[in-house]
C-alpha cells in the first residue's frame, strides 16, 4: 500500500490489518479521485506481488483502493 500512495501522490492514512497469515490493507480518499488509468496501474502493482501473496479480493473505484490476501508460505 505505500507503493500505492507513492504513486498516487496525494496525502491520505492506510488501514492495515494482519496477522500471521493474512493481510488486509486499504486506501480511502475524501477529496481525490482515482481515474482509471490509475486503477490499472495499481492492479499491475498488486499483481507483481503474486508471488508472495496470494490475492483474493482487489477492490477499487474512485475513492477507495482495498486489497485482501494471505502469505503464500503463511499457509497452516
Amino acid at each position: 500500500m505505500e507503493e500505492v500512495k507513492k504513486h498516487i501522490k496525494n496525502d491520505t492514512y492506510v488501514i492495515l490489518q494482519n496477522d500471521e497469515r493474512n493481510i488486509l490493507a486499504g486506501l480511502h480518499y475524501d477529496a481525490f479521485e482515482i481515474k482509471e488509468k490509475e486503477q490499472l496501474k495499481i492492479i499491475q502493482k498488486f499483481k507483481k506481488l503474486d508471488k508472495a501473496i496470494e490475492i483474493n479480493h482487489i477492490v477499487i473505484n474512485s475513492h477507495i483502493c482495498l486489497f485482501q490476501g494471505n502469505l503464500n508460505g503463511g499457509k497452516k
